[in-house]
C-alpha cells in the first residue's frame, strides 16, 4: 500500500548571515493512509518547517516527499490536502461565509458545493451567532474554529492540523477532537502537531518524535506503550514476605505495603499464583500504564 505521505532524508538549511542553519537533518518517516499521526517535538525541533516543506511551501534542500506516491508540488494532489496552520490568517474584512465559500472555491469545489458546506461546517462548530461579525472581531477560540473550517471545507483526503485546539475551551476542544475523529471515519488522513500530548493520546493512532530536525521515534501508540510497560504495581498486607517471594523479579518498593514488579501483564498471573501459595493476601494488584506524555518526555531526555 502506498503511504498517504512519504518523507525521505529530507534535509533543510536556511542561509544565514554566517553560512546557514540546518533545521532538518535527514529526517525520514511516514503516513499511513487512514491514519491519526501525532507530530510531536520540542519548540525549535522542525516540526512546523516539515509541514511547510510538505506542502510545498518550503523548498527542500535535500531529500524528497511524496503525496500518495506522487510528488508533493503536484498541484492536483494539493487541493486533496487540507491545512490549518499555527497561527490564523485572514482576510480580516470578510464574514465567516464568505471567508469558507472563497477557501473552498481555491480548493476547486463549485460555489455551490462551497456554500453548502460552509453552511454546514458553520451549524456544526457553533458559529451561527457570529454570521454578521466580521472575521477580525471573532476572539481567538471562534479564529481557531473558523481556521479548522477552512481547513476541511473541500473534504480533504489528507488534513495536516499545527496546534488546532490552543485558544479553545474545554468543550470546544472535545467538539473538535470528535470531529477529527469522524474526518478520519470517513477516510482522511491526519497528522496533528501539538503540545498537548494528553490531548493526542485520545484520538491518535501513531506517533512521530523530532528533535533538532532528526527522528527521534516513529511507531503505533500502541507499540510505543507495550515497550514502555512501567511494571505491574502491588499492594499486600505483608510487603516483605512478598518481595522474598518474588525475588526472582526486579522490585522497586513504593510505600510500605505497595511495590511495583518490574514484568510485563503477562507475568501477573504468575505473580498472583506465587503470592496466593505463600499465603500473602493481596489487596491490590495492576499493571501500571504510563501516559504518552510520560513516555516522550523521557524520550527526549534520552535524546536531549
Amino acid at each position: 500500500m502506498v503511504n498517504a505521505i512519504q518523507i525521505d532524508s529530507i534535509t533543510k538549511i536556511f542561509k544565514t548571515r554566517s553560512g546557514g542553519k540546518k533545521v532538518l537533518d535527514n529526517l525520514s518517516f511516514a503516513v499511513r493512509e487512514g491514519r491519526i499521526v501525532g507530530f510531536i517535538g520540542p519548540n525549535g525541533a522542525g516540526k512546523t518547517t516539515t509541514i511547510k516543506i510538505i506542502l510545498d511551501l518550503v523548498k527542500l534542500t535535500s531529500g524528497n516527499v511524496s503525496i500518495f506516491g506522487s510528488d508533493h508540488s503536484d498541484g492536483n494532489i494539493r487541493e486533496r490536502m487540507g491545512y490549518m496552520p499555527e497561527k490564523d490568517v485572514f482576510y480580516d474584512d470578510m464574514y465567516p461565509f464568505e471567508f469558507l465559500v472563497y477557501f473552498g472555491t481555491l480548493s476547486g469545489m463549485s460555489k455551490e458545493a462551497a456554500r453548502q458546506s460552509a453552511t454546514n461546517l458553520i451549524k456544526v462548530l457553533g458559529l451561527e451567532s457570529a454570521q454578521d461579525t466580521k472575521v477580525k472581531d471573532f476572539s481567538s477560540g471562534m479564529k481557531k474554529k473558523i481556521s479548522f473550517a477552512q481547513s476541511i471545507i473541500h473534504n480533504p483526503k489528507i488534513l495536516i492540523l499545527d496546534e488546532p485546539t490552543a485558544n479553545l475551551d474545554p468543550l470546544a476542544q472535545e467538539r473538535l477532537l470528535a470531529i477529527i475523529k469522524e474526518l478520519q471515519r470517513r477516510g482522511t488522513t491526519i497528522l496533528v502537531s501539538s503540545h498537548n500530548i494528553e490531548e493526542l493520546e485520545k484520538i491518535i493512532d501513531d506517533v512521530v518524535v523530532i528533535n533538532k530536525g532528526k527522528l527521534i521515534l516513529g511507531t503505533s501508540l500502541e507499540n510505543l506503550k507495550e515497550a514502555s510497560n512501567p511494571g505491574i504495581e502491588v499492594n499486600v498486607n505483608d510487603a516483605p514476605n512478598a518481595m522474598k517471594v518474588l525475588s526472582n523479579y526486579k522490585i522497586n518498593p513504593v510505600d510500605r505495603n505497595t511495590f511495583v514488579v518490574d514484568a510485563p501483564p503477562t507475568e501477573k498471573n504468575n505473580i498472583i499464583k506465587a503470592l496466593m501459595s505463600s499465603n500473602i493476601q493481596i489487596n491490590s494488584i495492576a499493571s501500571k500504564k504510563h501516559n504518552l506524555w510520560d513516555i516522550v518526555l523521557e524520550i527526549l531526555k534520552q535524546n536531549g
